[in-house]
């Protein structure tokens, strides 16, 4: 069995709200955030500030948890 032959299970799902955090420094930055679909970690997705409605680009990095994507 290779890595390609195992399904990767989603750590987010479409509609689900999530922690988008930002990293500078020292300094972590905290946002909600609506999944616009789902991923599992390392994926790319789109999701939606609840604050600002702003759709965002970010990385699934665990479980209810993206980054932003640079």
């Amino acid at each position: 069995m290779t890595a390609e032959m195992v399904e990767r299970l989603p750590l987010i799902r479409t509609g689900e709200t999530c922690d988008l955090i930002d990293r500078h420094g020292a300094v972590d930055l905290t946002v909600k955030v609506v999944s616009l679909r789902s991923g599992a970690e390392g994926d790319r997705v789109q999701v939606r500030s609840t604050l600002s409605g702003k759709v965002i680009a970010a990385v699934v990095t665990g479980p209810g948890q993206v980054g932003i994507s640079r």
